[in-house]
């Protein structure tokens, strides 16, 4: 028996669970899909039922649930970017490839879970391709990345591939709903995360982040707006490009209120930015659909440059001017 609270992606459970009864685990299991719709949560139970010795796993009460979900477990590894460099450098993967090969605390598993894979560098990888090419008796490795394509393509053939997708509307609803949220806010804030369950749970326990993510909403709603002066927009373009994690998220943004624009003009009911439907119909009636639709073609491109360091602060500049 099985309990994992994870909302969506029923098809990835079931097929975990079967792996977990069945004992057939594979060494390294590659999870990717967009960002912030479950992987690390999946990651976290699969390591969980793993390790739970209860009959439903994972149980979350025992010393082995707790441990594992305060990231003290003995033998259980997390690997994530060190905010200082930037990336997941080779002395991380070193010293995870150490701990897997040494006797396990516990005579069981040994699990490990790799987070914004994207990160690692080349070398990193290197080391890392070793793990896998005589990977230790009874280990697993999970790779999280939201993207497949900077992966190596030597590592990628030696992983179980799942790839996860954005999780339905009415699921996240029932989900925040089960979690004791209003169901009118619940589907508000399931349709403004647009798929993205993390993000829902996010919007859900701050009222306060929620409210911060509305103001840039009209934030980027005045971009389209003739009368918001040049100062005001380079102020927040300078903010916002200091870290990657911002710019994504305007970008996001930027394209939500993109598509926004296409849908009151065909179908109003899918708008997303609900609360800004009003304006958005007026801004809109500015912006024929082609010229809508090639302005998110670029800020969809704009933003996988992100990925390839180029400047953020210019990418956005060249966004702003498209809004015009």
């Amino acid at each position: 028996m099985f309990n994992w609270n994870i909302a969506g992606h029923e098809n990835i459970k079931k097929f975990l669970e079967n792996s977990v009864i069945r004992e057939k685990i594979a060494n390294a299991y590659l999870f990717y899909g967009p960002e912030k719709v479950g992987k690390k949560d999946m990651a976290r139970q699969f390591a969980k039922s793993l390790f739970c010795v209860n009959k439903d796993r994972p149980c979350e009460e025992c010393l082995n649930c707790k441990q594992i979900e305060a990231n003290i477990y003995p033998d259980f590894f997390r690997v994530a970017r060190m905010e200082e460099k930037g990336n997941i450098v080779i002395e991380q993967v070193r010293e995870l490839r150490e701990k897997f090969y040494r006797t396990s605390f516990l005579s069981g598993y040994k699990a490990g879970i790799i987070e914004e894979a994207e990160f690692l560098t080349d070398s990193a990888w290197n080391s890392f391709l070793k793990i896998l090419e005589e990977p230790p008796s009874m280990t697993v490795i999970i790779i999280i990345a939201n993207k497949i394509a900077p992966i190596p393509a030597t590592i990628i053939s030696r992983c179980q591939r799942i790839k996860f997708s954005l999780v339905p509307e009415d699921e996240i609803t029932e989900h925040l709903c089960e979690r004791g949220i209003e169901r009118l806010s619940a589907r508000r804030i399931a349709r403004i995360a647009g798929g993205k369950i993390g993000l829902a749970r996010e919007f859900a326990n701050s009222r306060e982040l929620f409210d911060k993510y509305n103001e840039k909403i009209l934030t980027f709603l005045r971009f389209f707006e003739k009368d918001m002066l040049l100062k005001e927009k380079n102020d927040v373009i300078a903010a916002i490009s200091k870290e990657r994690e911002q710019a994504s998220e305007s970008f996001d943004i930027i394209a939500s209120l993109l598509r926004d624009f296409l849908l009151v003009k065909t179908n109003p009911d899918l708008v997303v930015n609900l609360a800004h439907k009003e304006k958005m119909i007026d801004i809109g009636k500015r912006f024929e659909s082609r010229k809508i639709s090639q302005m998110l073609e670029n800020c969809v491109k704009f933003k996988s440059y992100l990925d390839s360091n180029v400047n953020r602060k210019l990418l956005l500049e060249n966004m702003a001017l498209e809004m015009e």
